[in-house]
């Protein structure tokens, strides 16, 4: 008797572990008000474990009609497939598949696509693997040429000349380029430094061109040469009446450093590239980025309204990367991709004032506790992909 009585209690339990768990069905409310008809059931075994099971709910209306109302899923798949996932996949694929095709193994058949891609590794693994060889281009380091974005392939240098002329004119020619907006403002800072050397140009005069303020934001105006690094070095000498510069374009290969001049010259500052290469990222990993950067104080604008990606807490950063799914943290002044690898302190992996893969408390010690730092998961692929 005692010996029934156990195997009839773990019977019990067993069933229990692996029925189907109801998940919030706020976005799923049936429409209508006087909704009285029973829920119908529509069942989908992912893989060949009966115990991994995702049910359709949906119900008929008095026109035969299929209304999408929900997911059961079993308890075996509660960690891997989320609720935030399950829903996701609810309100972009099923629902919609169901009112527009009107055929519930159309529905049936988004929704297998979906979940499979969901549960799919593969998007991990390219992070692992083609993101970690991505990111070691030294186009996304600080200040460099990158072929594949905007950056002009060349840029302006300024030669050593010399002219008895008596209208002393700084430069003996003149550059109007918009791929450099800022060039003349460089051109007035070393006008103002009033340096000359007789044989070395400008890019090889070394660190000369430097960050003189930290104001907020990035201004041009933080940005000029300094008097203190020429003064007292050979060869340099203030600027006599035949001294002049001529300005050349240099040409550029990829992954080859800009003057720090230069740089500011083409973007108002020294720049760094972290939103191109998350973008770069996505596009590897996903087939497309998903939106065109404009910089991440655009970007961070976009996001909130931007239905490929769903914002989390950051106390589900490891949780989310760790099940295979692209989780990033953007605020208006940087973004970074979370490297997923199994360590147990988050990684992350971009470009900026240091391109690689970091811990993300030395990376950007703010990301965690900001309330300006925003986190994000990419699902936009499941929707694209399954419909």
């Amino acid at each position: 008797m005692i010996k029934r009585l156990l195997f009839l209690m773990t019977l019990i339990a067993v069933v229990i572990q692996s029925h189907a768990i109801t998940f919030d069905r706020k976005y799923f409310k049936p429409n209508g008000k006087n909704f009285t008809g029973s829920i119908n059931h529509l069942y989908y075994w992912p893989t060949d474990k009966t115990t991994d099971k995702v049910t359709m709910l949906y119900y008929k209306t008095s026109t035969g009609v299929c209304i999408f109302k929900g997911f059961e899923i079993s308890k075996s798949l509660e960690e891997r497939l989320p609720m935030l996932v399950i829903k996701y996949i609810g309100r972009y694929i099923t629902g919609p598949k169901l009112t527009t095709s009107k055929s519930l193994s159309a529905a049936i058949d988004a929704t297998k696509k979906a979940v499979d891609i969901a549960l799919d590794q593969k998007y991990k693994n390219l992070i692992l693997n083609e993101g970690k060889i991505l990111v070691q281009d030294s186009g996304y380091y600080r200040g460099h040429f990158h072929s594949k974005w905007w950056m002009p392939n060349y840029y302006y240098d300024y030669v050593p000349a010399f002219s008895d002329d008596s209208v002393k004119n700084f430069l003996t020619n003149s550059v109007t380029d918009a791929r450099f907006p800022h060039l003349k403002y460089v051109s007035d800072s070393l006008k103002l430094l009033n340096y000359h050397h007789d044989t070395k140009s400008v890019a090889k005069w070394g660190h000369v061109f430097k960050k003189v303020r930290n104001s907020l934001g990035r201004k041009l105006s933080d940005w000029a040469f300094v008097k203190s690094t020429v003064s007292n070095s050979s060869g340099f000498h203030k600027n006599n009446d035949s001294c002049r510069f001529t300005l050349i374009s240099v040409s550029m290969t990829h992954g080859k450093k800009y003057p720090i001049y230069a740089s500011v010259s083409i973007f108002g500052w020294h720049a760094t590239y972290c939103n191109f290469y998350a973008s770069d990222l996505r596009k590897l990993v996903f087939g497309q980025p998903f939106y065109s950067t404009k910089g991440c104080k655009t970007d961070y604008g976009a996001l909130t309204s931007d239905v490929n990606f769903v914002e989390i807490p950051k106390s589900d950063i490891h949780k989310y990367s760790q099940l295979g799914y692209f989780v990033f943290l953007i605020d208006e002044g940087h973004v970074a991709s979370i490297f997923p690898d199994s360590n147990e302190e988050i990684k992350v992996i971009q470009a900026g004032d240091k391109t690689g893969i970091f811990e993300l408390k030395a990376a950007w010690p703010a990301a965690q506790t900001s309330n300006a730092v925003r986190c994000y998961l990419l699902l936009g692929h499941i929707k694209k992909e399954a419909i």
